[in-house]
């Protein structure tokens, strides 16, 4: 299976010995007490202005702004290890944003001189924690570029610093953003795996990266942004979208022009089914990006077109997805773009160029929506969509929007049109009781999703095993435990690679852990 040979890697090397050389400490013996330690090491007024204005910038993705202001901190004779590792920051964040090799490559330099400055220094709560969250970006560059062992190593070495600081330096509450997002990160792992990461020591689980986070939110002296931003991202990915929305809202208000703000603004929105502020998010991060000193981001373009594609916006969505596909040459998304614009072609009426893009699907990652985009253009490649498909894509739009009353209509339409196929007909049935969910008529949700089960026919349509989750939440929220941990394990008797298989997974499992 696919999630077996990506974290595999991360599971041997969690428990195995520590590497010859490999120190958690610096290496030097002298220790700097904390009350003498200045935050990131910085001592004189000049170096403070410096790193004050440097992170503002990167605040406001001006990202050569702040270099230029690192670059002359690190020449301060003060200033060398937060000039450079800030510099590494911004080399990692550029990286992330733009895939492109030279990024790569400036960022490994960037951080191998960083860390030779480090091992230097005598051992201080911020000279470790300037370690930590070094070792933790190294974690996740390898791990976007499939490095897997070497992502495990860097990962494994960040979870040990991060420990040993908040245990010997509980005062230092910036490091708790760290080691916030590694706790989820193995809160996100398998359940196998974690039973067997906390048997050598190695233990998190989601809420309490959360805790961590708030933490590191409420009290540090530098990374309550970053970890607000963080923890946004995993109320949308893992928890509650519109709590991730709600702290977005306070970054965009705090920085209302920054390029990053505004793109992960946007996410959040669109993932809270708020379609038309997300379009409006992500239409302000494209225009800040194209400003004297700012850092663009490619994906913007990219959500911006799946956010019109949401609203039935198919000419719109054309116009942006065709703008991604030549801005971005990396595997990215890419699935998923030349998917969607052959639905938009399709939607409009240009059959020819629609198949163009559904052949373009290549899968370079093993993800679940590059496997859902190459499964559907496969399909839609050999057989044009239908009057009842059309009208299902613009329902799940509609939903995906936030418009749910035109949604349930068109649904409703659906399920009970005689010339629909069993599959078409659970498809519709269970979009109404995401609709009936989201819009509190629960009972009314419970019966679609039981239509949507026993109406399924298709073993790699997710229709079924999803409505099984989401009856185990209405459930769950209801206090009625055992028809909750019935329904979640029900989900999980789904064999198969069906849409969507391993979110579905992660979401059940982290739901039994709550009704444990």
């Amino acid at each position: 299976m696919p999630f077996v040979r990506k974290y595999l890697p991360l599971f041997l090397l969690l428990i195995a010995p520590a590497a010859q050389g490999q120190t958690i400490a610096a290496s030097a013996a002298v220790r700097i007490p904390v009350e003498h330690d200045r935050r990131m090491l910085v001592r004189t007024a000049a170096s403070e202005a410096l790193l004050e204005e440097g992170r503002r910038a990167i605040a406001d993705f001006r990202i050569r702004d702040a270099e230029r202001a690192f670059t002359r901190l690190a020449n301060l004779p003060d200033g060398r290890p937060a000039g450079l590792y800030n510099l590494t920051s911004a080399a990692f964040l550029t990286y992330l944003v733009s895939d492109r090799p030279e990024d790569l490559d400036l960022f490994e330099l960037r951080s191998h001189e960083l860390k030779q400055e480090l091992d230097d220094l005598p051992d201080s709560p911020w000279r470790a924690l300037l370690g930590a969250e070094t070792n933790l970006q190294r974690a996740v560059v390898r791990a976007k570029t499939g490095r897997y062992v070497r992502a495990a190593l860097a990962a494994r070495t960040a979870y040990h610093e991060f420990e040993r600081i908040v245990r010997e330096y509980p005062e230092l509450d910036d490091a708790h953003k760290g080691y916030g997002a590694l706790k989820v990160a193995i809160g996100s792992l398998p359940a196998t795996y974690q039973r067997f990461l906390s048997l050598v020591g190695f233990q998190g689980s989601v809420q309490d990266g959360v805790n961590s986070l708030n933490r590191a939110i409420e009290s540090s002296s530098f990374s309550a942004d970053e970890a607000t931003i963080v923890l946004a991202i995993v109320h949308t990915v893992l928890l509650e979208p519109s709590d991730g929305a709600t702290l977005m809202q306070r970054m965009a208000a705090k920085y209302p022009e920054s390029v990053l703000v505004n793109h992960v603004s946007g996410y959040v929105l669109l993932e809270s089914r708020r379609a038309r502020d997300a379009e409006r998010a992500f239409e302000k991060a494209i225009a800040n990006g194209d400003g004297p000193g700012a850092q663009s981001i490619d994906y913007s373009t990219y959500f911006l077109g799946l956010a019109r594609f949401r609203l039935n916006d198919f000419n719109g969505a054309v116009t942006a997805l065709s703008d991604y596909l030549v801005m971005h040459d990396a595997p990215a998304l890419r699935a998923s773009s030349e998917l969607v614009m052959g639905v938009s072609l399709e939607m409009l009426g240009d059959r020819s160029a629609a198949v163009d893009h559904y052949r373009r699907v290549e899968v370079a990652r093993e993800f679940d929506l590059d496997a859902v985009s190459r499964r559907r253009a496969e399909r839609l490649s050999l057989h044009p969509m239908d009057a009842t498909e059309r009208e299902l894509q613009l329902g799940a739009n509609d939903f995906d929007a936030g418009n749910y009353e035109e949604a349930i209509v068109r649904l409703v339409h659906v399920s009970q049109e005689a010339s629909a196929t069993d599959d078409q007909i659970a498809e519709a049935h269970y979009r109404l009781g995401r609709a009936f969910q989201v819009t509190a008529r629960l009972e009314d949700a419970l019966k679609n999703y039981a239509a949507a089960i026993s109406r399924t026919t298709d073993p790699m349509s997710r229709w079924a095993p999803w409505s099984e989750y989401y009856s185990g939440r209405i459930h769950e929220a209801a206090g009625r435990r055992a028809e909750a941990i019935d329904a979640y394990r029900r989900a999980l008797d789904y064999s198969g690679s069906y849409d969507y298989y391993q979110s579905l997974e992660q979401n059940v499992r982290l739901a039994l852990v709550r009704l444990k």
